[in-house]
């Protein structure tokens, strides 16, 4: 009887255990990040696939549009968000997103237009 008892406990200790994983599981989200095999600069290792989340990018204070030192190592075409108002003119920044027109040595953040046109009629 002691035996059956036991492995009865064993037997429903491993069902309950199962099941909690599943649910934890179902309640994650229905985002996933993958290794991606293109994303060969230090800035961009991850991919998120999701359909219905949306991600937020590297958030950072630019001292000006030609700034080498706010992201180290950046790539041509990296998306960030520039938190700062910074530089003299023609260098000038503002809170914005920005992308890199430049190189890795030579970096040129260009500012990205996100202004809303409504389709014509």
């Amino acid at each position: 009887m002691k035996n059956f008892a036991n492995n009865f406990f064993c037997k429903s200790a491993a069902v309950l255990l199962f099941m909690v994983f599943c649910f934890q599981a179902g309640m994650a989200q229905n985002a996933t990040t993958t290794t991606s095999q293109q994303a060969k600069d230090a800035q961009t290792k991850k991919e998120i696939a999701t359909s219905n989340n949306g991600k937020i990018v590297m958030r950072v204070a630019l001292k000006s549009t030609n700034d080498k030192t706010a992201v180290i190592g950046t790539s041509t075409n990296l998306l960030i968000y520039n938190t700062a108002t910074a530089g003299e003119s023609p260098y000038h920044v503002y809170p914005g997103y920005y992308s890199n027109v430049g190189t890795t040595e030579q970096p040129k953040w260009k500012r990205v237009d996100i202004t809303f046109h409504p389709a014509v009629k």
